[in-house]
């Protein structure tokens, strides 16, 4: 399914070494405030499109492209058109996630590890 989506950018992780892609959250003007649906999508963008080589925090973005599941995750592929419509926009209200805690305290996760975001930084 083709989607088109206006949104700010909140991280950019282009290029092979990193995620090849970035996360984009509605504006909090547009927060839908219905908890079946998420305001952030991650977009996987591998390669340049219209131009649009690098992208930065607080990008307001208007992008087509395909909604698809990877590794159970539903993300934005297929990009077939990206405009930057705006730059330096304010990052909307981050999102609160309730992560449940393991018996020590730590977050954890079904495989036992601990992500670390910070290496994608």
């Amino acid at each position: 399914q083709l989607v088109m989506v206006e949104a700010i950018v909140v991280g950019a992780f282009l290029g092979a070494d990193k995620l090849n892609g970035f996360f984009l959250q509605e504006e909090d003007d547009d927060v839908d405030n219905d908890p079946r649906s998420s305001e952030g999508i991650f977009v996987y963008y591998p390669v340049p499109v219209d131009g649009v080589n690098a992208l930065n925090e607080g990008d307001k973005v208007l992008l087509t492209g395909k909604v698809a599941e990877y590794y159970s995750q539903t993300q934005i592929s297929n990009v077939i058109m990206i405009h930057v419509i705006s730059s330096n926009n304010p990052l909307p209200t981050p999102a609160a996630i309730d992560f449940q805690r393991g018996n020590y305290g730590v977050f954890s996760t079904p495989g036992g590890y601990v992500a670390d975001l910070e290496r994608f930084e």
